[in-house]
């Protein structure tokens, strides 16, 4: 057996995959295989000797290598973004830098478990170890050793045929994700293909000239020159279907220090378009969707809403959308639980997966098959902590304190309106109740969006399942003025779960 443990002293590793752009915020997790041997193949030029070590001797250990895909033993690990505005030649570009926070001193093992080397191999292999100071991007340092995994553990990420010899042998098929990850060709593999590519489309000469005869030379070929002849993956790379078993993500910092629970997390959402503020709702409920999935059963009732103890009925989750840069478009969601987030999701909220917009049933004309031509978008975790101290900076107008808070969503009252017993009063009511000072309450006459005015009737309103009763379906602007500061976030009425209600903070 052969195993490699890669330490990452900063903890962070950066690391954008092949065909995606940088801006997409993806990480490629696990380390891909083709991505070891050319960072391996990168010191040889760099910091090797070539007399002391030749270049056949290099090819031999990388075939080697590239032979058998490795099986993975991955750290605790959560996703993490910086943002940043970079100058252009007339305007300033948002960029979004992905990576994944690793707890310090926590290796990810790369095994090979039935490849045997011989002494010179194992020699050259410990000497480019010994220079290897980044992996992935220039930001991911890291400290690469043979050494082995602790004893009695299972891979969490193992190629998907390895996994049936396991299951063959009374062990493995757990579940996971499947992914593809990129792994080099062994050089017999590339000489086939490369023989077989030339003679299909090789007249070109930008295809041709990324198709060198040397299996190491193709190995190095820059991905800008690949991108220009037009491939859509490395020709000296294959795809090799893994599992990745369930994540063990870190806990948040915010969750190993002493105090209250913590009950929000707050997500900047990425992808093009955004979606508007009008159907805020509906993002809601595809957030709610795209963590209840990505929970493993019985659902904390906390966070599916369900079988909830009588007496308060709004300890639950909230999942509402925010259009913080003032665009109309939604660029943030937050989960709150006034109760607190239970211990056992935290790995799921770290990394939830895509916010997806549900397949839509085609028309009666279309037959009954989804289309699945549907939008998605990342979510990248920015804050975990307690709404009551939002964190320094830029937390949006649904977090803080304030006394004054305006409609960002419409209100629709839950009850049916009585004599004496309209939007104003129900708002008082429901203040009551969830032990917050009565406000004064004004209705307006829009809400402002971008240098827009809404009315309510422009959101969308509804529930996608629908519901037994709806006492309101047209909606109010509204706002209220406590005689003390409140704390957001602050959802009121029908709807208010799932991103209806939501108020921000306001001036005056």
């Amino acid at each position: 057996m052969l195993a490699i443990a890669f330490r990452f002293p900063g903890g962070r590793y950066h690391a954008t995959p092949w065909g995606r752009h940088v801006n997409e915020a993806a990480v490629a997790w696990p380390p891909e295989p083709w991505r070891l041997l050319r960072a391996l193949l990168a010191v040889w030029h760099r910091k090797l000797d070539p007399v002391r070590w030749p270049r056949a001797q290099l090819a031999a250990l990388l075939d080697r290598l590239a032979a058998q895909p490795p099986q993975f033993h991955l750290p605790p690990s959560m996703p993490a973004h910086s943002r940043h505005y970079l100058p252009t030649r007339d305007k300033t570009t948002l960029v979004f830098d992905a990576f994944l926070r690793i707890e310090t001193g926590q290796p990810v093992h790369a095994v090979w478990p039935t490849l045997e080397l011989d002494a010179e191999q194992l020699e050259l292999l410990d000497t480019l170890l010994d220079g290897l100071g980044y992996l992935g991007r220039a930001e991911s340092w890291v400290e690469a050793v043979r050494e082995a995994p602790p004893a009695g553990r299972q891979p969490d990420c193992v190629p998907v045929e390895a996994e049936a010899d396991a299951e063959n042998d009374g062990g493995g098929g757990d579940g996971g994700e499947m992914l593809r990850l990129l792994a080099a060709r062994p050089a017999a593999g590339y000489a086939g293909f490369r023989s077989r590519a030339l003679t299909e489309f090789g007249r070109a000469r930008r295809i041709a000239d990324t198709l060198p005869a040397d299996w190491l030379d193709a190995l190095a070929v820059e991905t800008g020159a690949l991108q220009k002849a037009g491939w859509n993956r490395p020709p000296a790379a294959i795809e090799i279907p893994y599992r990745r078993r369930p994540a063990r993500p870190s806990a948040p910092r915010h969750d190993r220090r002493p105090g209250p629970a913590i009950d929000t997390v707050r997500y900047a959402l990425y992808g093009r378009p955004l979606p508007r503020i009008e159907d805020a709702i509906r993002v809601g409920e595809w957030l709610r969707s795209t963590v209840l999935r990505a929970c493993h059963p019985p659902v904390p009732a906390l966070i599916s809403g369900h079988d909830l103890p009588p007496g308060n009925p709004h300890a639950h989750a909230f999942w509402l959308a925010e259009s913080a840069g003032g665009d109309g478009r939604i660029d943030h969601v937050l989960i709150h639980v006034p109760d607190g987030i239970p211990a056992g999701v935290f790995g799921v909220l770290a990394d939830p997966g895509e916010l997806r917009e549900p397949a839509r049933r085609r028309s009666a004309g279309d037959g009954d098959a989804d289309d699945t031509d549907t939008r998605a978008w990342q979510l990248l975790p920015e804050w975990f902590g307690r709404a009551a101290t939002p964190p320094d900076g830029d937390a949006g107008r649904l977090l803080g304190k304030a006394t004054v808070w305006r409609s960002t969503t419409p209100y629709l009252h839950p009850w049916h309106v009585k004599r004496g017993f309209g939007a104003a009063e129900q708002i008082r009511r429901e203040c009551r109740e969830r032990g917050l000072a009565e406000p004064e309450v004004r209705e307006l006459e829009h809400i402002e969006v971008a240098g827009r005015r809404l009315r309510p009737l422009d959101f969308h309103r509804f529930r996608r399942k629908p519901v037994a009763i709806q006492p309101d379906a047209r909606g109010h602007a509204l706002e209220l003025r406590f005689p003390e500061p409140v704390s957001g976030p602050l959802a009121l009425g029908f709807g208010c779960h799932f991103g209806l209600g939501v108020f921000g903070r306001g001036e005056g």
